[in-house]
């Protein structure tokens, strides 16, 4: 699976287990939320055959997890830029939040590589990351 990071040299998690880190924000105010991730890019089929388009080997997806009020992301599935490709991929992504109600917020992001989201069903090849953000007022 991927490895994800929510600070740039911070703690790091790879598969299902997850991790948190906190953040603060204000209503209406964007917050920029960035994920680093390496990923051995390697591609396993039955077939051997690649995906037609490979714009990453690492994509990621957003989701609100929990809060008293929807909240409103750039992208749900912002690109990630290639920060070095061999002997690892190391890119980053970073995506806006803006929130209209204050309260605690659980955000979510789950990184997955070439086998597709959870793995094409066998849960093998994916990591998430969760962000707590208390919006203020």
């Amino acid at each position: 699976p991927p490895v994800i990071r929510l600070e740039e040299n911070g703690p790091s998690v790879q598969g299902p287990q997850g991790m948190v880190v906190e953040r603060t924000a204000k209503v209406g105010t964007p917050l920029s939320v960035t994920a680093w991730v390496t990923d051995d890019a390697k591609f396993v089929s039955n077939s051997g055959a690649r995906p037609k388009v490979l714009p990453s080997p690492v994509i990621l997806h957003w989701v609100q997890y929990r809060g008293p009020a929807p909240v409103a992301f750039s992208t749900l599935t912002p690109p990630v830029e290639a920060m070095a490709t061999t002997p690892l991929f190391r890119g980053k992504s970073t995506v806006e939040v803006t929130f209209t109600q204050p309260g605690d917020y659980t955000l979510e992001v789950q990184a997955n590589d070439y086998s597709g989201i959870g793995g094409r069903g066998f849960q093998c090849c994916w990591s998430n990351a969760q962000v707590h953000v208390n919006v203020q007022p």
